[in-house]
């Protein structure tokens, strides 16, 4: 299963399904100092949430925790805080396990 660096599920029809009965929910996804911020759209993709959106939950990773990213996802989420809508946080965790970045691809228009 892959999935682009963008936080398009589009080809990921397994991912949409997981996501779809939390359409309309936002999630924040902080990483370090960077955050990611996204909605869940009726069709089970995700597009940006807008900035002045509380998002229904909050996944943060310290930056220490990817020294762990070769251990596997799961290694990785047990660093993780979350608060918020607890179903939605597993669903997010699930697809964080499952779903790989392709980064030629995404790198490829370079």
């Amino acid at each position: 299963m892959r999935s682009g660096i963008s936080p398009s599920l589009k080809g990921e029809a397994w991912a949409s399904n997981l996501l779809r009965p939390h359409a309309g929910k936002g999630a924040e996804l902080m990483l370090g100092g960077v955050s990611l911020r996204v909605r869940v759209t009726d069709a089970g993709l995700v597009e940006p949430l807008a900035s002045d959106v509380e998002p229904t939950v909050r996944l943060a990773l310290p930056a220490s925790a990817l020294a762990n990213l070769q251990d596997g996802a799961d290694q990785l989420t047990q660093h993780a805080t979350v608060s918020g809508d607890a179903g939605f946080a597993e669903t997010i965790s699930q697809l964080l396990k499952h779903l790989r970045p392709d980064v030629g691809a995404a790198l490829s228009p370079l």
